[in-house]
């Protein structure tokens, strides 16, 4: 028996079931992590191009500047790549990596034009413990936040429990990265 599947609508996804709109020939609860593969429009997967993580948010016609990177003295450098559309710039793409207890985890931030934080996603995370960071409810708290908010645990971020480091280092990164497309901004126009 083959099953046809629709999909309705993806947008704001935080993985409720009133978030899941299927129809079918069969009515069925897909696992959440085939899910957040598949649906989410922040897909959780170390594949993803900073290209797709852009046209999520902007559209097919998006095109990437060359990135800006950034080094770091604990790892790979952070990166940060302006997203052109036929008005002019649209938004950033940056690519930064925190730290938790012990590794090394990427962050993938796609902000709009006024550096306002539209996502924010882990791409990998390395290790069993503290990976509820990559939490679609701990991920949707970044979005909206810009360069006048704190974000930082405790204060408009609530960490995820059993993954506390996480939870700061990733608040720490989406910070970075807020600041890292300032700099690039001012560098562009300057």
């Amino acid at each position: 028996m083959t099953t046809t599947w629709t999909i309705l609508s993806t947008s704001d996804w935080d993985g409720s079931s009133n978030d899941m709109r299927i129809l079918g020939e069969q009515a069925a609860v897909l696992s959440l992590s085939l899910s957040l593969i598949l649906l989410s429009p922040g897909c959780r997967s170390a594949d993803i191009t900073a290209v797709e993580s852009a046209r999520m948010y902007f559209g097919d016609t998006v095109q990437l500047g060359t990135a800006s990177e950034v080094p770091s003295r604990s790892g790979p450098s952070d990166s940060v790549q302006t997203a052109y559309g036929s008005s002019g710039v649209e938004g950033y793409v940056a690519t930064v990596y925190c730290k938790s207890k012990s590794n090394l985890f990427p962050v993938r931030v796609v902000m709009d034009e006024g550096f306002q934080v539209l996502s924010a996603i882990v791409l990998s995370y390395p290790s069993h413990r503290g990976r509820r960071v990559r939490s679609p409810g701990f991920s949707k708290q970044f979005r909206g936040k810009g360069p006048n908010d704190p974000i930082m645990v405790g204060k408009d971020i609530d960490a995820v429990s059993g993954a506390t480091s996480s939870s700061s280092a990733m608040a720490n990164a989406v910070r970075r990265a807020i600041r890292t497309a300032q700099r690039a901004a001012m560098r562009r126009s300057g």
